[in-house]
């Protein structure tokens, strides 16, 4: 009886000893996925430093010079409303000067 319990000892001391080795190659497999964790944190972070450092501030210069391309697209669509304006003064001026310049030679034809 000794002698079997003894064996059973001795699997029992086997399979406790691959258990150790088991629990030791998993805490060397946690260390290096806390590693790895703990690098891609720091990576995070910097990330959100860059979001709210850079991006942010590009994002706000965009958002301005969009502000002010509406304000000179504006001012642009009013002179062009000016020229137009303008334009059509111009040919109404040319219509009464040919027609005063025909009433002119009617004019002038008749009296001579």
């Amino acid at each position: 009886r000794m002698k079997s319990l003894e064996a059973r000892m001795d699997k029992l001391e086997v399979r406790i000893a691959n258990l150790e080795t088991r629990v030791d190659s998993l805490e060397a497999r946690m260390d290096k996925l806390e590693t790895r964790m703990s690098s891609l944190e720091t990576r995070v972070t910097k990330l959100e430093v860059e979001l709210e450092n850079n991006i942010n501030r590009h994002i706000q210069i965009v958002a301005e010079n969009h502000g002010n391309i509406i304000d000179k697209l504006n001012e642009a669509i009013r002179a062009e409303n000016r020229n137009l304006e303008y334009e059509i003064k111009v040919d109404a001026l040319i219509k009464r000067m040919d027609k005063h310049d025909k009433e002119i030679a009617y004019i002038k034809n008749h009296i001579a």
